[in-house]
């Protein structure tokens, strides 16, 4: 596969061959891997800003975290929405219970469905750095920060929030910034 450009993110399709590629210019592509044919979704019309993540909802539908925006695409490439914020986001995962995109900033939380986007908190989200890096797993959520943190959360406390988030886990093992997480089959975390 030659698209001519760096990869920065991936997501693959759950029944299909295709998957769909983000790029450090900005651009989304849809491939077909057993073709190896591409073809491009999106390409911003500005100052290239990189695809920080790409992440699919069981709905069917994928979302692309640009800069400030978030792009939403049908598993056959359609592009629905693009969605622009005020401030840079930073990561997001798929929240299986409700259902929708979890989204965030340096400041800000967000669920995403479609085009309804609720803030969930604004005062930097009782934690001491901003999220760079989620997963998610069972009951578990993991959040990774700019200063090397990372915290795991239960995520229906997360969402109904009465006050600051106490951590079910929390380790401090990196000196820099978190910059990505994946939770194995089993549950276990790697950064």
């Amino acid at each position: 596969l030659n698209l001519q450009q760096r990869i920065r993110a991936l997501t693959f399709f759950k029944n299909s061959s295709s998957f769909l590629v983000g790029t450090f210019d900005g651009n989304v592509f849809l491939v077909n891997a057993e073709t190896k044919a591409f073809q491009l979704l999106y390409q911003p019309n500005q100052t290239a800003r990189p695809i920080k993540s790409l992440i699919s909802g069981n709905d069917g539908q994928f979302i692309a975290i640009a800069d400030k925006s978030i792009l939403t695409f049908t598993e056959t490439g359609q592009m629905t929405n693009n969605l622009e914020f005020e401030e840079k986001l930073n990561c997001g995962i798929w929240l299986n219970t409700v259902g929708k995109f979890l989204i965030v900033s340096n400041e800000k939380m967000y669920l995403l469905s479609g085009n309804e986007r609720q803030l969930i908190t604004n005062s930097q989200m009782d934690f001491d750095s901003p999220v760079s890096a989620m997963a998610i797993h069972d009951n578990q959520i993991a959040l990774g920060f700019k200063n090397g943190k990372i915290k795991i959360l239960d995520p229906t406390s997360l969402l109904n929030r009465s006050g600051p988030q106490q951590p079910i886990q929390e380790f401090i093992d990196h000196q820099t910034e978190i910059t990505q997480l994946q939770f194995s089959g089993n549950g276990i975390l790697y950064s």
